[in-house]
């Protein structure tokens, strides 16, 4: 890696095998003569067009990676937390014209508290 500054060793993400078949030339130009048709069909717009995605995140923070130590040392000592992780789903939904529903936070708990909603946009959805 020292001989070439543009290089680096990244970690690489999983991608289940299901996943890399399904996407193809093929399937991708499939599924948008499919999308063509359905516009076409109900006429529809950027504004009765949306996405929604939802995404994870951890409450408690995940083992590090990587560590800087001295060589020579064997360990190298990081303090964590003792609790268990526990994910927090965020879905949120938006139009192709920029127009957004508030988005719904899905929290792993037995009871509702209302500081779940401080920070939260306007009309959010709170969820456990």
């Amino acid at each position: 890696m020292k001989r070439n500054a543009r290089l680096s060793l990244r970690q690489p993400e999983a991608t289940s095998l299901a996943r890399m078949k399904a996407f193809s030339k093929e399937s991708v130009g499939e599924y948008f003569n499919l999308l063509e048709r359905l516009v076409d069909k109900y006429e529809l717009n950027g504004t009765r067009m949306y996405n929604m995605d939802e995404n994870g995140f951890a409450t408690v923070q995940k083992k590090s990676q990587k560590a800087l130590g001295f060589k020579g040392k064997h360990q190298v000592g990081a303090v964590s937390s003792g609790e268990r992780r526990v994910n927090t789903t965020v879905v949120c939904c938006v139009s192709a014209a920029g127009s957004y529903i508030p988005p719904m936070f899905i929290f792993k708990r037995k009871q509702y508290a209302p500081e779940l909603e401080r920070g939260a946009p306007a009309g959010s959805e709170i969820v456990i």
